[in-house]
């Protein structure tokens, strides 16, 4: 079997249970567009694509409204901390680990801006089985390059 030499993985949903954070943070800025929304099927789907085409997507909502909407989806989100609201998949730094020891290039892609996919690797506690018996401080995703896929789907094709 061939084996690959470069990985890339999603952060929200792949590397990390982001959905708690991501749920409360849609559910309060829709609010505040004047949408209620109790759905937790609608609100789980804003899991992975970007804020503002889901918004226009599901409700139709007009441009006003998304930056209501995401001025306080990045309120609660950001500057109170919902981001933080996420935890590492068990077994996926011993994954990681893994494959950067064998000498893979790895790498994190994400609709979210780049700043704060940096901001939860760099907070993440979860570090692998190996590096805690080696007593390494190092986490394998903290130097990943971040691919942020808005900015990719906007250059398009090279």
């Amino acid at each position: 079997m061939d084996s690959y030499n470069y990985y890339f993985f999603d952060l929200d949903g792949t590397i990390s249970e982001s959905a708690p954070g991501i749920v409360k943070a849609v559910k309060y800025g829709l609010d505040q567009a004047g949408i209620h929304e109790e759905d937790a099927e609608k609100l789980h789907s804003f899991i992975g694509p970007p804020l503002n085409v889901q918004m226009k997507k599901l409700y139709g909502m007009t441009d006003e409204q998304i930056v209501t909407a995401v001025t306080a989806f990045r309120k609660l989100y950001e500057d109170e901390g919902g981001l933080y609201d996420c935890e590492a998949y068990d077994g996926i730094g011993d994954l990681l680990y893994d494959l950067k020891k064998e000498g893979k290039v790895l790498a994190v892609a994400s609709s979210k801006p780049e700043p704060f996919v940096r901001k939860i690797i760099d907070r993440s506690p979860r570090k692998p089985a190996a590096a805690r018996k080696q007593k390494s401080s190092t986490k394998p995703w903290a130097s990943f390059p971040v691919m942020e896929m808005q900015k990719v789907w906007r250059a398009g094709p090279s």
